[in-house]
């Protein structure tokens, strides 16, 4: 049996020492699974947020040639009546794009 009053545990992510009795502990089966503070002083429990990065604008010069890409695939993959075949725009967007990066 261990007294959890004197055990100290090193995190050396943040190179601190903790003391278990301070530390929120729960039971993972027969473990005792201890949660060390989070590094922005939050609740250990909760998860933390991802931050979303910047979307990257995209260029003019990129949507005018791929405007000018699906203009000459789309004819590819519609029918005579003007209706697009089936799973055709989604085949002719991805071929635009990969007409345009070339």
């Amino acid at each position: 049996m261990v007294d959890l009053a004197n055990v100290v545990i090193f995190d050396p992510n943040t190179a601190s020492l903790y003391e278990a009795k301070g530390l929120v502990m729960t039971m993972n089966g027969n473990a005792l699974q201890l949660t060390l503070p989070r590094a922005d002083g939050g609740d250990p429990l909760t998860p933390i947020a991802r931050t979303e990065q910047p979307k990257k604008k995209r260029s003019s010069a990129y949507t005018r040639r791929y405007k000018a890409n699906f203009k000459k695939v789309a004819s590819r993959f519609k029918m005579k009546s003007g209706k697009w075949k089936k799973n055709g725009f989604k085949s002719a967007v991805k071929l635009a794009h990969k007409m345009s990066k070339k």
